[in-house]
């Protein structure tokens, strides 16, 4: 049961979530070894429904994916038109 340190990067608004102190959308956490991607938004306070894709190291995946240590989670939420 260790820890991983997994890259996040927020596009669009979704730098909301985190707070302007951190200066920056893309940053490290760590988190449990078994922790999935949805596991990784509620550590965020992201709601699930703020998420309209999420890739991992450039690919598209799912929430319920368990991302490894190192991996890249870039986040997108819905884009709105009018």
């Amino acid at each position: 049961m260790g820890n991983k340190n997994i890259i996040i990067e927020l596009k669009g608004n979704l730098e909301r979530f985190i707070g302007s102190s951190l200066g920056d959308k893309k940053f490290t956490i760590s988190c449990a070894n078994e922790f999935k991607i949805i596991d990784i938004l509620k550590l965020l306070s992201i709601p699930k429904e703020r998420i309209a894709l999420v890739t991992i190291n450039g690919k598209i995946s799912s929430l319920e994916f368990n991302p490894n240590k190192g991996d890249r989670l870039v986040f997108y939420p819905p884009i709105g038109g009018g």
